[in-house]
């Protein structure tokens, strides 16, 4: 009877075992899928994020911790059709474990799945280091490698400069050039940011972006008027994405170069979304009356209080102008109506116009027009290292960018994992 107890309790410990691990792959791919959706979240904070984070972490220590059940449940998803959430989950694993064998078949399914690539760059991100990374970081395509080497060479000791090395050896296609000039503002590498100069008249709109940016937030004094130029002529194509950050570098880095463009975005309804955004960019109380006009805006109110809760640091809920938001009416677009919404801007709250003007009219006195702001305090050092500890996810990023321009030092990395970030505080100081 014994031995028959025992063979059941085993059975048991066994089915429950490959139930934890499909669960716990579950919690580690799906938490990794709607992170970046948390990251734009105007709602969450940095303290949020370390939560969030911390449970993606445990699902991957729950999963080592379970040992051969979890690896051979992880090694049957290599015979199923792939998704990029468990291809994340299987490259993070295998390099946490250290297991050749699984990351060598995530490689081979990277290699023929191209689309999987954006998963297993971002398991690299993620993982222990180790010999094991710094060689999966290698085998990395061109602008990939480089990518990874930017976010992961503090932790990484000489992968900066063995990249740079490497990197005189190579031919860049535009890709891989955007990735050099990112590279150069990771590492907050001033003495090579002039590079970018030879750039901005480039083929491709996205290298002459990236070239601009490093210009403006690391090279010297006398290269940011060729970089304004870029972006003045930039701000204003077809390419939405680009133009976007074309106009979003000049706003925050160069401000006093804005305004004839502003003047022409202002004046064309197809860009009234980038305007109001960049009212905010810019940080300057003079905005506000025209943001609260535009308040009432019903396709683009979320976006105008957006910008008003960046130079304001005002919070609709907290401060008391949460408005309701109003019905889409599903009517078909006429001839002459504006461009749909953004999707992006389904997520902001609705703004309750009377109510956030009531709320100025009491704080219009703390503010001066001579200021920048940047979540209603004046955009200094100190200020931007409290909003990257602690602020809304949203603004640390910009708040990041802010940062390296004054300091001229490493571009802090709002991606990485929230205890990865943690341990990169110091930097603030």
């Amino acid at each position: 009877m014994a031995a028959e107890d025992a063979a059941v309790i085993s059975g048991l410990l066994a089915t429950t075992a490959v139930k934890l691990a499909d669960r716990h792959v579950d919690l580690l791919a799906f938490g990794w899928r709607r992170r970046a959706d948390r990251l734009v979240n105007p709602a969450l904070d940095f303290a949020d994020l370390v939560a969030y984070d911390d449970r993606i972490r445990a699902a991957l220590a729950a999963l080592v911790y379970l040992g051969a059940p979890a690896r051979q449940h992880l090694g049957g998803l290599l015979n199923e059709p792939m998704r990029s959430a468990e291809l994340f989950a299987l490259t993070y694993y295998a390099l946490a474990t250290q297991d050749g064998e699984l990351l060598d078949a995530t490689a081979a399914l990277t290699a023929a799945i191209p689309d999987l690539m954006p998963a297993r760059v971002a398991a690299l991100q993620w993982a222990p280091v180790s010999l094991l990374l710094e060689l999966a970081i290698d085998s990395l395509p061109l602008a990939k490698r480089i990518g990874l080497t930017g976010l992961r060479h503090r932790d990484c000791p000489g992968l900066d400069e063995r990249t740079l090395a490497w990197l005189r050896t190579q031919a860049f296609d535009a890709e891989s050039l955007c990735a050099v000039l990112q590279l150069v503002r990771d590492l907050g590498r001033a003495d090579l940011a002039p590079a970018g100069l030879r750039y901005l008249d480039h083929a491709q709109p996205a290298v002459r972006l990236a070239a601009a940016q490093t210009l403006l937030t690391l090279g010297p004094l006398e290269h940011h008027g060729p970089a304004c130029d870029a972006l003045q002529t930039l701000a204003v194509g077809e390419q939405d994405t680009i133009a976007t950050g074309a106009l979003r570098t000049l706003v925050l880095h160069a401000p006093a170069r804005t305004g004839p463009l502003l003047v022409r975005l202002a004046s064309r309804p197809e860009f009234r979304r980038p305007y109001l955004q960049a009212l905010g960019w810019q940080g300057q109380v003079d905005a506000v009356p025209e943001l609260i006009f535009a308040l009432e805006d019903r396709q683009h109110g979320g976006i105008a209080a957006a910008a008003l809760e960046l130079i304001t640091g005002s919070d609709p809920g907290r401060d008391g102008w949460l408005g309701a938001k109003p019905a889409r009416t599903g009517r078909p677009p006429e001839p002459g109506d504006q461009l749909p919404a953004n999707p992006d801007d389904d997520a902001l709250p609705w703004p309750d116009a009377p109510a956030f003007a009531a709320w100025w009219r009491a704080r219009r006195g703390r503010f001066t027009a001579d200021q920048r702001y940047f979540a209603g305090q004046p955009l200094t050092p100190s200020w931007l290292s409290t909003v990257l500890r602690s602020g809304l996810l949203p603004w640390r990023p910009l708040a990041a960018e802010h940062r390296q321009r004054l300091l001229r030092g490493p571009l802090f990395p709002t991606e990485l994992p929230a205890d990865v970030q943690r341990s990169l505080l110091h930097e603030l100081k």
